[in-house]
């Protein structure tokens, strides 16, 4: 089983754009968030090439295949968004022509940093922090499309070294320092 990256996403811009966002992202036939952030090819009319070319080769990627190795270099991770790793999203609308959607999920392993720059890129105005934690690798983070973004190393240090390193904000959003406590806890046990 792939480890499990928990990702909070905040995406604000235009109202227009941002509820039509929300309407793809929450329908219940068929929810989708990467392939709408960033729509897949054709994939029997676009050349893919390996995301590993060290272990698979330079040579392009079967068609059968291509999908995953595209999903990877452009989305960041290789599964749409399921109703099992959406959780509580929301939109608010602010000011006359601004709105946001708010939202937890999960993902594979990363996160879906190209997906998401790619859809700021694409729509002016648009604004997304993304917020990320993976446990068993440790490592935790924000991304946000406009350039300001901060990597964390949570492997192997203690809660009071977390506590010192990791902003608040991301503390709060994940429960970081009581997860890696629980974990201090269970190693003294």
């Amino acid at each position: 089983m792939a480890n499990i990256c928990l990702n909070y996403l905040e995406i604000a811009g235009p109202k227009a754009v941002i509820k039509t966002l929300y309407q793809v992202m929450t329908r219940e036939d068929n929810p989708m968030l990467f392939g709408y952030l960033r729509p897949e090819p054709d994939y029997s009319k676009t050349e893919v090439l390996p995301t590993f070319p060290q272990v698979s080769g330079i040579q392009p990627v079967t068609t059968d295949h291509s999908w995953y190795d595209w999903r990877l270099q452009n989305w960041g991770t290789t599964q749409e968004l399921s109703e099992e790793m959406r959780f509580d999203f929301h939109y608010e609308e602010g000011f006359p022509d601004y709105a946001a959607v708010k939202g937890c999920f999960e993902t594979e392993g990363t996160l879906p940093r190209q997906a998401v720059q790619y859809f700021a890129d694409a729509n002016p105005g648009v604004k997304i922090q993304l917020f990320y934690y993976e446990s068993e690798l440790g490592f935790c983070g924000i991304y946000d499309t406009d350039g300001d973004s901060k990597h964390f190393s949570v492997s192997g240090k203690s809660s009071s070294e977390v506590k010192a390193i990791v902003p608040q904000q991301l503390q709060d959003i994940f429960n970081i320092v009581e997860d890696i406590e629980e974990a201090e806890a269970s190693d003294e046990d």
